[in-house]
């Protein structure tokens, strides 16, 4: 699995951890059906705060397989734990999907 985040916030090493851990956890029970996930987080409001922490995780599988999910939340790591746990969710249903049509 290959992954690659992109944002000014995941530059910070305790977000970028955070972010390989969880994708980690929830994504490798595929093992190689995930050929790769691309991580981005941005800041909507900047300063003016809120529930504007955007996470968009996307994952790639076999045979042009894609999901892309986006979540908000007030801060980085509840945005990239919830993005993720719906990541994986939809990841298995759109492997499942695939596997009842052949």
């Amino acid at each position: 699995m290959t992954l690659t985040v992109r944002g000014s916030e995941l530059r910070r090493d305790e977000l970028l951890e955070f972010a390989t851990r969880r994708l980690g956890f929830v994504l490798g029970r595929f093992g190689s059906r995930v050929t790769g996930v691309r991580v981005s987080i941005s800041d909507e409001n900047g300063p003016r705060g809120g529930v504007d922490k955007k996470c968009r995780i996307e994952v790639r599988g076999p045979s042009k397989l894609a999901v892309v999910i986006e979540d908000a939340a007030a801060d980085e790591r509840a945005a990239i734990a919830r993005a993720a746990d719906r990541a994986g969710r939809t990841f298995a249903r759109a492997l499942e999907r695939r596997r009842e049509r052949r």
